[in-house]
């Protein structure tokens, strides 16, 4: 959690303002993406910092840190805070404040699975974390592909491109 921190500081203290820096760009409409615990990353970077971004697609994701940590915790142990607050199914039930949600409520989020080999997990934390999102009022798409829609790169690089020409850029 510790080594995570640094990280998201390093996004939100170098990489952003370099973004804006080069770009001259310094509004919000800035897409960030992954697959498989890449998708994790944007999902949760996007929920904690509506202010930097406005678009996530996540593919194929797993939004718990039970995937990453031999000692999980469970939902409701405060005692590990930069574990609970990086752990998107855990943290958006309880979330309350506006701050957040307004701006999530005029994102753009793409969540992806599909129902093919080793995407079971990933799957069901999707199809959870859309739940999570429908109690907040967040707008999402939600989109399951088939059963023949595995866990793997030559998926990922079809969603991609499927997801980015559909998107107003």
């Amino acid at each position: 959690a510790n080594r995570h921190d640094v990280w998201e500081s390093a996004i939100v203290e170098e990489t952003f303002p370099f973004i804006h820096r080069t770009t001259g760009h310094d509004g919000r409409r800035v897409i960030v993406t992954g697959c498989s615990g890449g998708a994790f990353h944007a999902a949760n970077f996007l929920f904690r910092h509506p202010d930097l971004c406005d678009t996530a697609i996540c593919l194929s994701g797993v939004y718990s840190t039970r995937h990453f940590r031999k000692d999980h915790i469970d939902d409701f142990d405060y005692s590990y805070p930069g574990v609970y607050y990086n752990n998107p199914l855990h943290y958006l039930p309880g979330l309350r404040d506006e701050k957040y949600l307004a701006p999530l409520r005029n994102s753009r989020i793409i969540l992806c699975c599909g129902q093919g080999a080793y995407e079971a997990e990933c799957l069901e934390e999707t199809c959870r974390l859309s739940d999570i999102l429908n109690s907040k009022g967040i707008n999402h798409w939600l989109d399951i592909w088939g059963h023949d829609v595995n866990h793997d790169w030559p998926w990922w690089r079809i969603q991609i491109a499927h997801f980015l020409g559909r998107l107003d850029l």
